[in-house]
């Protein structure tokens, strides 16, 4: 007997290819992302990698993996969620089943068989489509990681496994879940299914009226908290998600009260083709649904947020790497009683072609003093200002310009020049007149000589480690002060890597021997800089990415089935409309109007959210560079339209396909 039911899964699987679709593409991507974010680790087989390369590689993976087992519960749950939506397309179809004598046990094992079949294809599928992408992610990192390319095709058995392994879990808890529900329901709930109506909350107008101004003075409050400045939205985190939560729920909830009664006053666009019974059914399906679709905005804002933030983030680690690491090596120490003769006496033996020996010395102003002087669209940038500023004296700054090959300068006793060390508060301070204006450090009147403000790194940095505004100074007025830190930046002839490790060895041998000659210091490198600020933005890009595109995919799956379901049961409906003169192209675009509005309703609302919440936290990490946002938006704009406008235009295949087989 068992052919017989395999035979009904199949071709219950072919006839109904279409209801299928949504449900084959979503574990189709589904598979297909889960094995690429998890095919880190057989990546490496076509690069030419360092040992340390390796090790950043390795990290990129510990991550993807450990991320993927909080995504595998979302797949989880979005699977479940359109296997439902099939489960309640179907319930007629059971019904004539057991009406004509097939037992429950036997209608469970078609559902097996269909869920075996899907499964396979879509696994297959996902496979297939994980293998080709994932070639493509090699080359990417390659590339980021500048290294050579042996290519040659390759694939993760660990990754493939994993995939197998986790939705085999989540088919058979599909099965379990399909057996038990078919189990819950009696013969006549299975055929009148169709008759079940959705309840109307109803709601006065006046009520939706305030519950929505209250809604909008909750988000209104959760925007100010959060763009107010960087402290108030760490301070009050918290508050700001509830606040957002609360607000984005009620906005839903009261909305179906009195947008009909607004649109109704343009009569014009209400009577307009079949516009009066479309924004009917919206208002009607945001009245039952008004909890998914506040669920579904704030998984869009994480969407827009992950994908948005993930590229910031990766911008400002990769933004001027090559300027942040001028010189091969930096040794930079804080507590120490070296001398400049004692670092080459310690260095002897390596080739070094030169080096400088520099001091930063902690000033007795902060950065406020520069305040009047700052063009106002930066003055809420330094409003709290608090660090001091850096002097650097002027032979040493000198010393700096010589080695990067770029002009001297000569100072008075009573002048000095602004610099920075970081773009983006070069940004805030241009604009600015500081040339004239007199500041005093150390009971000393200074002038400043420069509007024009350069960039300045005094050694090799990573992204985060800057100082903020330095002044450069006559010697004198440094010559008798102590150095919160000391800097000897050099220059390799020979093996670079090689003779920082040599370097580091002796400095870590000194440091045993005596702990009062050199304390606390730091020794960073061109090529581990350059490393791990590629791997933290790849890290950060590849997060977004997956958990923007996970989430995007969620939420659009959501609304394309609630879409669906919406169709299958108003067929009467939209019969009705084609009996009363309605042509095919006035109820297909009625069809286009109500699924795009559909569609873009959470999205509006989520977009002004991420506005908000991406400035907030881009200000929050702004010591790590982030600046500009455009290129990131545009990215992220992109491969949302590409996602929502596929479901978009499944959902609408979709619906159309139903609405010919209702007439």
């Amino acid at each position: 007997m068992k052919p017989v039911y395999l035979k009904i899964a199949v071709g219950n699987v072919k006839k109904s290819y279409r209801d299928f679709m949504i449900y084959f593409m979503t574990l189709t991507f589904s598979v297909c992302l889960f094995y690429v974010f998890n095919s880190f680790d057989a990546q490496q087989k076509i690069m030419m990698l360092s040992t340390d390369q390796e090790y950043y590689i390795n990290l990129v993976a510990t991550f993807m993996l450990i991320l993927s087992f909080f995504v595998v519960f979302v797949f989880g749950f979005l699977i479940l969620y359109a296997n439902n939506f099939l489960i309640k397309r179907r319930k007629k179809e059971f019904g004539l089943y057991m009406l004509m004598g097939m037992p429950k046990k036997k209608i469970s094992r078609i559902l097996i068989y269909e869920t075996l079949f899907i499964g396979l294809i879509s696994l297959i599928s996902g496979l297939l489509l994980g293998l080709a992408v994932s070639q493509l992610t090699a080359i990417l990192v390659a590339a980021l990681f500048k290294v050579e390319v042996n290519f040659h095709f390759v694939y993760s058995s660990l990754a493939m496994l994993m995939t197998v392994l986790c939705f085999a879990l989540i088919f058979v808890v599909i099965m379990l879940f399909n057996t038990r529900i078919l189990n819950h329901y009696k013969l006549i709930q299975l055929l009148n299914a169709e008759k079940a109506n959705e309840k109307q909350r109803l709601m006065s107008l006046p009520v939706s009226i305030v519950l929505f101004i209250v809604s909008l003075l909750f988000l209104g409050a959760a925007y100010f908290l959060a763009s107010y400045s960087t402290v108030t939205f760490v301070e009050f985190f918290g508050q700001i998600l509830v606040l957002g939560i609360i607000g984005t729920m009620l906005f839903f909830f009261s909305l179906s009260g009195f947008l009909l009664f607004f649109i109704k006053r343009s009569r014009k666009f209400y009577f307009h083709n079949l516009n009066m019974f479309v924004l009917k059914q919206i208002n009607a399906k945001i009245n039952t649904n008004f909890i998914s679709m506040g669920i579904i905005c704030l998984m869009l804002l994480l969407s827009i947020g992950a994908l948005a933030t993930g590229l910031n983030l990766n911008e400002a680690f990769s933004n001027d790497l090559t300027l942040r690491t001028p010189y091969d090596t930096s040794i930079v120490m804080y507590e120490h009683d070296l001398k400049q003769e004692d670092m080459y006496r310690l260095s002897s033996g390596l080739d070094i072609e030169s080096s400088d020996w520099v001091e930063l010395i902690r000033s007795d102003v902060d950065e406020s003093v520069i305040f009047p002087m700052l063009p106002e669209k930066s003055k809420n940038v330094f409003a709290n200002a608090t660090a001091s500023i850096v002097l650097i004296s002027v032979s040493d700054y000198n010393k700096l310009m010589h080695n990067l090959g770029q002009r001297e300068i000569h100072l008075a006793a009573d002048e000095a020049l602004i610099t920075c060390d970081m773009e983006l508060i070069q940004t805030s301070l241009q604009g600015g007149k500081y040339a004239g204006e007199t500041v005093t450090v150390f009971g000393r009147d200074l002038h400043l000589i420069n509007d024009q403000i350069d960039v300045l790194y005094p050694y090799t940095m990573s992204q985060g480690g800057n100082y903020g505004i330095f002044f450069i100074v006559n010697d004198e007025l440094t010559a008798n002060e102590v150095a919160m830190t000391s800097i000897w930046n050099i220059n390799f002839s020979g093996n670079a890597d090689e003779q920082s490790d040599e370097l580091s060895q002796r400095l870590s041998a000194l440091r045993q021997e005596n702990s009062e000659i050199l304390g606390s210091y730091q020794l960073y490198t061109r090529t581990v800089i350059m490393m791990s600020d590629t791997s933290f933005g790849m890290i950060f890009t590849f997060i977004g990415l997956y958990l923007g595109i996970v989430f995007a995919m969620a939420s659009t799956v959501i609304l394309a089935l609630q879409q669906l379901s919406d169709a299958s049961d108003n067929r009467q409906r939209y019969q009705v409309l084609s009996k009363l003169g309605a042509d095919r192209s006035q109820i297909n675009h009625a069809v286009y109007l109500q699924i795009g509005l559909y569609f873009i309703l959470p999205l509006g609302l989520a977009v002004l959210h991420s506005y908000i919440g991406i400035n907030a936290v881009c200000n929050a990490f702004s010591f790590l560079g982030i600046g500009n946002v455009t290129k990131s938006a545009l990215i992220t704009a992109a491969l949302f339209m590409l996602v929502y406008g596929l479901y978009y235009w499944i959902t609408v295949q979709g619906v159309k396909s139903i609405l010919r087989k209702a007439n």
